[in-house]
């Protein structure tokens, strides 16, 4: 997934960070460039002894996810501050997942601060003798692979929120904006979910379309022209045989598209 809708600063933590389509941890990404806005940072919001919460919201509508990929650092320099990933269905259905210091996350300098990971079921490190914008200093990027729950796998994931809670047990606020900032920053988004197949067969004047009955709350639409953005729902009930949805429709003059659209 791209962070472009939410991107509200170029990453400048690090320097020397891969861009474009990288594969990193056995996990593929799609990296903006840092000619613009290339990830969301905490401390893009802020102003100088600002420790109030930030959060990111970015839209996905994907259908099935089973499991997302996040790429995340932080600067905490506190064990008490966490980051929470909350991802939400269309229906309503959420899970939050807590990203923990020292567990799943640590902070970016290599001699400061948190410099270890505990979970690595969920956590692992893919950058490495990268440097600070500020110094030599070796930084990290780490990778969390968060699998959802399986109510999540008939359901369209809509929401992926990153909620940064700022400095907590620290009196000096200077700490919440600063190059050092206890700021969490993202740089990466992968979601991992099975294709949506919608089959198409010619039989005599008709065409038979099928998909699997596993992909419930979706609909059959038909469109004689991809760039109007139309779309007309197809008429009658779809049989059912074995585990696949059937539809048969008459052929005509015109071409026809034909998409499944989740409700």
């Amino acid at each position: 997934m791209s962070l472009a809708p939410v991107a509200n600063a170029v990453n400048n933590r690090i320097v020397n960070c891969l861009t474009g389509r990288q594969v990193l941890g056995g996990v593929p990404f799609n990296l903006l460039p840092a000619s613009a806005n290339n990830s969301w940072d905490a401390i893009g919001n802020t102003a100088a002894g600002d420790n109030r919460t930030q959060i990111m919201n970015l839209p996905v509508k994907i259908y099935g996810v089973t499991a997302v990929d996040t790429l995340i650092n932080t600067s905490w320099g506190n064990l008490g501050t966490l980051v929470a990933l909350t991802f939400t269905c269309s229906d309503g259905t959420s899970y939050t997942f807590n990203v923990t210091p020292g567990g799943e996350i640590r902070d970016w300098h290599d001699g400061a601060y948190v410099n270890s990971l505990a979970d690595y079921t969920i956590a692992s490190q893919v950058y490495s003798n990268v440097s600070l914008a500020d110094n030599t200093t070796p930084a990290r990027i780490d990778l969390q692979h968060i699998p959802l729950p399986s109510a999540f796998f008939t359901r369209v994931l809509t929401n992926i929120n990153l909620t940064d809670n700022g400095v907590t047990g620290n009196d000096d606020s200077a700490y919440s904006h600063s190059i050092g900032a206890q700021r969490a920053f993202i740089y990466g988004v992968t979601v991992t979910a099975p294709p949506v197949v919608l089959s198409i067969a010619p039989w005599t004047n008709s065409v038979i379309l099928s998909w699997n009955t596993n992909l419930t709350g979706f609909a059959l639409q038909s469109s004689t022209n991809l760039l109007s953005g139309n779309w007309t729902p197809v008429s009658g009930v779809p049989a059912i045989i074995g585990t696949q949805y059937f539809v048969t429709n008459a052929i005509s003059a015109q071409a026809s598209f034909y998409e499944l659209n989740h409700n």
